[in-house]
Order: C-alpha cells, then sequence, then structure tokens
C-alpha cells in the first residue's frame, strides 16, 4: 500500500472550491498525470457515479474506472478506482475558512503482489504525481491578472500570418492553454442565451455553462437539434433549466419575435452569445431582401442585442459575446448588401460579415461605455464542426488532423461569461483569452469615423427593412 496526505488552503470560498474538484470530469485541468476523463453514467454527480480515467504513470497511459463512494456536499468525496494490478481511493474533504477554503487529500493505493518489488519506485513515481496535483490544485484558484489591450507578442503573431494560422489549431490551443486558469466561478442562477446553441460551438459552451450551474436559453432554426441537445446536456450533466427557442436567425422579424418572447418571460439576461452562424458558398438572399451572410452574422446578432438591452441591464455583471473569426482580420470594413453581385464569394462575405459585426459590437461598447454591461467579440480558432465539413470540404480535408474540437473552440467564450477579468474591459477582441488586434495590415483599419458611419449604415438597414 502507497498513501499520499496533503492538507493546504486556496484562496476560493468552499462553494467554488467544491463545484471544481468533486467533479473528477476536471481532473485533467489540475492533475497533469491525467490525460483523460470521462463521466460514463448519465445524471448528476452523485453516489455511483462512473468515469473512465487514463492516467500517465512512467510514460505509460494506464486506464482506470472510478466510481464516486462518498458524495457528501461542500463537505466530502471519494472516488475509488481499479486498474488491471491495482486499487486506489481518493478524498477530498472540504472546510471553509472565511473566503478561502482548507482542503484535505488522500489518496491510497493497493497494488498486487507480483508488483512487491517495485513498490519503492512506485511510490517514488506517485509522490512526485501527487505533488504536480496539489500545485495544479492551487494554481486552479489563482488571482488571474487583467490583461487591457493587445500585447506585442499578440500583433506581431498576428502580423505574421501563417504563425497566427497555426496558432488556431489545436496544436495552437494546448500551447496557448498551459497559462489557463481553469474556470471554476459557479454560474447559479445566472441566465445565459446562447444562439446556435444545438451543435458545435454552441452546444460545447452549453456544456461548460451548465456544468457551472448556469440556466440556459438555446436558440436555433431546427427543433430536433435542440431537443437532442437539451438531452445530451442534462444526461452529462443532471437536471437544469434549459429553455429551447426555434428561430431563424437571419430574419430580423424572427429575432424580433424571439426578442419579444424573452421579454416576456425572462427577468434578466446575464450573458448573450451570439453564436449562430453558417457559411453559404453561393450567393442568397433572404426573404427581407439581405446577402444571408449578412444577415445571419452580422445584422440579425447586433439587431438582438440592442433589443435585449434591457433584460441585460437587469443581469448580474451582464455581458455580451460575439462569435467572429480570425478570417475577420483579412477583410476591410465596408457596407454592402452584397446581393447583385456574379462573383461571389463564400468565405470572403463571411469575412466581411464577421468584420462588421466585431465593428458594430466596438460602437456599442463605447455607446453604452456608462452602461454596466460588457460587449466582447471573439474567435474560437479553426474548430471542426458539421458547418466547417459541409461548407468547406476541401479545407477540411486538409485541415482535419489539426483542427480544434468544439470545447477547444469553446473556452474562450466560457471564459468571457465567467471570468472577472473581461468585465474589467470593454470592446476588445478575443482570441484565447488574450485581447488581439481588430485589424492588421493585410487589411485597412477602418478610423472611428468609419465605424460610427457603419453602424448608422445598419441601423438604417434595420430600419428601413423591418421598420424597428
Amino acid at each position: 500500500m502507497i498513501e499520499f496526505k496533503d492538507n493546504f488552503s486556496v484562496p476560493a470560498d468552499l462553494p467554488r472550491v467544491f463545484l471544481f474538484l468533486s467533479d473528477f470530469r476536471r481532473l485533467p485541468e489540475w492533475d497533469p498525470g491525467i490525460a483523460t476523463a470521462i463521466k460514463k453514467t448519465p445524471g448528476p454527480l452523485e453516489v455511483g457515479s462512473r468515469f473512465f480515467i487514463e492516467s500517465i504513470f512512467f510514460g505509460r497511459t494506464i486506464p482506470l474506472h472510478y466510481k464516486i463512494t462518498i458524495w457528501e456536499k461542500e463537505k466530502r468525496v471519494a472516488y475509488q478506482g481499479t486498474g488491471s494490478n491495482f486499487s486506489a481511493w481518493d478524498e477530498i474533504s472540504f472546510e471553509a475558512q472565511g473566503t478561502s477554503t482548507l482542503i484535505h487529500y488522500y489518496a491510497r493505493f493497493d497494488f498486487s503482489d507480483d508488483l512487491g518489488l517495485a513498490l519503492p519506485f512506485l511510490k517514488l513515481g506517485i509522490d512526485g504525481l501527487g505533488r504536480s496535483a496539489m500545485k495544479g490544485m492551487r494554481k486552479a484558484f489563482e488571482e488571474e491578472t487583467i490583461q487591457k489591450t493587445a500585447n506585442f507578442k499578440n500583433r506581431i503573431l498576428d502580423e505574421l500570418v501563417l504563425p497566427a494560422m497555426l496558432s488556431y489549431t489545436s496544436l495552437g490551443f494546448q500551447k496557448n492553454k498551459k497559462s489557463f486558469i481553469p474556470i471554476t466561478k459557479p454560474m447559479h442562477g445566472k441566465t445565459i442565451v446562447i444562439t446556435g446553441g444545438g451543435s458545435g460551438i454552441g452546444y460545447a459552451s452549453a456544456n461548460i455553462l451548465m456544468r457551472q450551474g448556469a440556466n440556459l436559453v438555446l436558440v436555433g432554426s431546427q427543433l430536433p437539434k435542440l431537443e437532442l441537445a437539451k438531452k445530451s446536456l442534462e444526461e452529462e450533466n443532471g437536471k437544469g433549466l434549459i429553455e429551447l427557442e426555434v428561430f431563424d436567425l437571419s430574419i430580423l422579424r424572427e429575432a424580433k419575435a424571439l426578442a419579444d418572447r424573452l421579454e416576456e418571460r425572462l427577468d434578466k439576461i446575464d450573458v448573450l452569445v451570439n453564436n449562430a452562424g453558417a457559411l453559404f458558398r453561393e450567393r442568397q438572399v433572404t426573404c427581407e431582401g439581405f446577402e444571408k451572410s449578412l444577415a445571419l452574422l452580422c445584422l440579425v446578432p447586433f439587431f438582438l442585442t440592442e433589443r435585449l438591452m434591457n433584460l441585460l441591464e437587469k443581469g448580474d455583471s451582464p455581458r455580451v459575446i460575439q462569435v467572429s473569426s480570425g478570417g475577420m482580420l483579412t477583410q476591410n470594413l465596408c457596407q454592402e448588401n452584397n446581393t447583385d453581385s456574379a462573383d461571389y464569394n463564400g468565405p470572403s462575405s463571411y469575412a466581411k460579415a464577421k468584420r462588421g459585426l466585431v465593428t458594430l459590437t466596438e460602437v456599442l461598447a463605447n455607446k453604452n461605455s456608462n452602461s454596466k454591461i460588457r460587449f466582447h467579440s471573439m474567435h474560437p480558432g479553426w474548430v471542426e464542426t458539421e458547418a466547417v465539413k459541409e461548407s468547406l470540404p476541401e479545407f477540411y480535408k486538409i485541415t482535419k488532423s489539426v483542427l480544434r474540437s468544439p470545447e477547444e473552440g469553446a473556452d474562450t467564450i466560457a471564459w468571457l461569461a465567467t471570468s472577472d477579468i473581461p468585465q474589467k474591459t470593454n470592446g476588445e477582441f478575443w482570441f484565447d483569452r488574450e485581447i488581439h488586434p481588430k485589424a492588421i495590415s493585410i487589411a485597412k483599419e477602418a478610423s472611428p469615423a468609419q465605424k460610427a458611419d457603419y453602424y448608422l449604415w445598419a441601423k438604417d438597414l434595420l430600419q428601413f427593412q423591418n421598420g424597428t
């Protein structure tokens, strides 16, 4: 038998610490010896919940099966694990100390008799892994530092297009996340509206935020997809408050109807995530006369944000998160509906619309600087989604081995929704939790006057077409 014990305090309150450390799905975020942690049973965490764990020990991947054996909310949790030739017991106890929490950690490993001669070496390895894990626990609750502007590194990285594109991959995320502090802030009682929440990045964002206790409103155009997402979220996290809204978010009048319904039913919105999107290979025009990329990716998110400002003002540390794209850095800001273009280019129209959305987000931040609402835009990198497979098959074929998972793409969205750091900034453009430039030399940066003019142009389009 080999035992490992440690006691230490972290600067976070008990509910926050318990929420994070009691969930073995979060193991890879604080324990460098864990490569994978997957919950295998549906429903909430409780006695009997089972997990599949892949541990890295002396360079080998060791599969383990764990189950919860003790679950005392905000007091104690214990997991029992089994491997091919050993068993394990992990127990964490929690004590409130004002705004801090005292953690008591205990682990025991029982090995089969045929490993007797190796026990001294195993003890050394377990002691090292244990110390690393405790260091990871402490780091998870460190205070994050604020970044108010794009730093020199990010400006150079984005100007050098090839290194920037490499950073958009999963390899880039794995490199950048080494400096991340895990998302640990509870979101109980928070209401989060996510458009495009039925799959891909939107679903992954919803899963992370529901795990933190948030109430969700998932908006999409296909009810079966939303219902499947809700079922999957509840199987992963247990029953929660998940509402579904079915609307075509390329149509302004449907966005108006959505805003009216939310105003009737919700007391507040704490976070609005405008994530719905698609790339159209052929030019399409909506029934309201807009080029569809412009409508879906720029005008409707802008319109919905303005219409929901009253509900956002009632939220707790409210924020708006506009999901953009790194491709917008290649485009100039231009006022065009693009309904008559004979040389339509889907990726270019997509990027132009995203450029417009980033600009409108910046203008909204400036116009509402005295409001408690904070406005952010971000891009998730290159993410493997069904939309990418269908809309950009050539790109997908070339890059599929390095594309980010939806969870990796959703990380900055969830961080912007939960962290206190983004609330200290306004109107910035984020990538992998860092502020990046909104323009590079490959495309001309718009002047403040041009940005203000674009805002008025978008407002006029909306008012003329929809009577809003």
